[in-house]
This record gives C-alpha cells, sequence and structure tokens, in this order.
C-alpha cells in the first residue's frame, strides 16, 4: 500500500510540473505575441508623428 502511495504522489508531482511547463511557454508564446504587436503600434506612432514634424516643417519654409 506504502509503494502503491508513493507512485501515486510521484505521478501527481510529475504531472503537476509539467503542467506547470505547459503553462508557462504558452504564456511566455503569448507574451511575445503582444509585445511583438506593442513593438508595431508603436512603430506606427513614430512614423506618423516623423511624417507630421517634416509636413510642419515643409509648411514653414
Amino acid at each position: 500500500m506504502k509503494k502503491k502511495d508513493s507512485l501515486r504522489w510521484q505521478n501527481f508531482i510529475i504531472r503537476s510540473l509539467l503542467m506547470l511547463f505547459v503553462i508557462a511557454f504558452l504564456s511566455l508564446g503569448i507574451f511575445a505575441q503582444t509585445k511583438k504587436e506593442w513593438v508595431q503600434i508603436g512603430e506606427r506612432i513614430e512614423r506618423d508623428v516623423l511624417v507630421k514634424v517634416i509636413e510642419s516643417d515643409v509648411n514653414r519654409t
């Protein structure tokens, strides 16, 4: 009986660790995707600001 219980605990711990690793990798993938999107949004904003600055410089001259 004791050997069975220890095997159950070992299986439980192994499964729990595997699930934690899976959740961690999935969350890292989601974080990387959102970070990529935020970088693209930032680049778009920078581009828009540069275009407006250049247009205002052209309009001044």
